[in-house]
């Protein structure tokens, strides 16, 4: 394997380097895999697969055996299967969703709130920001528990009657019953997970990580592969290997984003760039079922907006380096309690304010249907909507509110 001075080197050489990990040879391209249908060219849609090279000379004569490895793992179907693609190209103007609030958890009670996990009760499990600390509530926001861990909590979620951690600098993966007791471990020293969430039949898909070097912030490759119940891969979908450090990795939204409909039994991935708009449609077994292909115009950073991520990174002790003038077009997916996808994409923050998100909704047939403008909330926050209510969580602010909120109202 490559060391990562030379690494270094080839970024230089790049304003926009990531790499493909294929056993131990490192692919240079400007965008990571995405799960392309087979009548579709594979890999970026911007730069044909005759135009990538290999990072170093030292690989370039091993060009013909990477491209056709490549070209393989791509593969989802039977070339000659075609997937329907949905265009939509005519979105409206965002109208603002109005909220009532249910109740609101405050910075007496949270501390930058990240992340909020469900029990069957739908009580509510509050992941924070570097703590060793999961505060619980009931449905109507009142404080039950604080599950205490010796270590900041990296990763949590629940699974039926049981709780999925990973500590902080721990390799083990623990679980926990509801009260935060350990009933056992397992080690997965190499890919971390970051997101996960369930299938079918003991199946989970999400989204995981594995450092490639001492510092968890350098060379870092993002995995979404689907899993067994002991986080055993099945499938990947998609990778990226590159650093915070390059700017192509945006620690403010999710590196891969996808939802789940559990109605339609339909896996949602994102795939876009500052000019690509895409969500492929799974069932899942992943297999690719439509594409939904979005033409909107690029979405340029504005000052203003660029001077905000400066002083969220530096609140947050992250890398800062944006090499792109244009924006991200997916920033976060979700699935309502009806089956439409509500994406939360790039928006004009001269245009809208810093504190707004702007979601388009499609319908579970991957046409769109509007798009919708959603107050007090921050790009490094999170929104989550469950059970008819609309979750807002704010890192910065650390406070956690719950609106009423009935997706219906959508088709108004």
């Amino acid at each position: 394997m490559r060391s990562a001075n030379k690494i270094s080197s080839c970024e230089k050489r790049s304003e926009n380097c990531d790499y493909l990990n294929l056993g131990k040879l490192f692919v240079h391209r400007k965008d990571f895999m995405q799960p392309e249908s087979l009548d579709q060219s594979c890999g970026s849609p911007t730069e044909m697969m005759s135009q990538r090279s290999i990072c170093t000379k030292l690989f370039k004569s091993l060009l013909s055996l990477v491209l056709i490895i490549f070209l393989s793992s791509c593969g989802i179907e039977d070339p000659k299967v075609k997937v329907p693609v949905i265009t939509n190209r005519n979105f409206a103007e965002p109208s603002e969703i109005k909220l009532k609030e249910i109740f609101r958890i405050d910075s007496s009670q949270v501390t930058h709130p990240i992340d909020i996990k469900f029990d069957k009760n739908d009580d509510l499990f509050v992941v924070q920001y570097d703590s060793e600390f999961i505060n619980k509530f009931d449905r109507k926001g009142n404080f039950i528990d604080r599950l205490n861990f010796e270590k900041p909590v990296y990763f949590f979620t629940v699974l039926g009657d049981t709780a999925i951690i990973r500590l902080s600098r721990d390799n083990t993966i623990k679980k926990a019953d509801m009260s935060g007791k350990i009933i056992s471990e397992y080690d997965l020293p190499q890919h971390i997970p970051v997101e996960l969430t369930p299938l079918s039949n003991d199946q989970y898909i999400g989204l995981f990580r594995k450092s490639l070097t001492d510092k968890s912030e350098l060379f870092t490759e993002f995995s979404l592969k689907t899993v067994d119940k002991k986080l055993n891969e099945i499938k990947v979908i998609s990778s990226i290997f590159d650093s915070y450090f390059s700017g192509n990795i945006d620690f403010e939204i999710p590196v891969f984003p996808y939802a789940v409909d559990s109605k339609s039994n339909t896996v949602y991935v994102g795939y876009s760039s500052d000019q690509v708009y895409k969500i492929y449609a799974f069932d899942t077994d992943m297999k690719l079922k439509f594409i939904i292909n979005n033409e909107l115009p690029p979405v340029r950073m504005s000052e203003k907006e660029a001077d905000y991520r400066k002083e969220t990174a530096k609140r947050f002790k992250l890398p800062f380096y944006f090499p792109n003038e244009y924006k991200t077009f997916i920033e976060l997916m979700q699935t309502d309690d009806i089956g439409n996808l509500w994406v939360r994409r790039a928006s004009n923050t001269d245009l809208y304010g810093l504190n707004f998100a702007i979601y388009d909704i499609f319908g579970s047939d991957g046409k769109y249907r509007s798009t919708k403008k959603i107050g007090d909330t921050h790009r490094i926050g999170v929104e989550i909507i469950k059970n008819d209510v609309l979750y807002i969580i704010r890192p910065f602010g650390s406070s956690i509110s719950a609106y009423e909120f009935t997706p219906e109202a959508e088709n108004e």
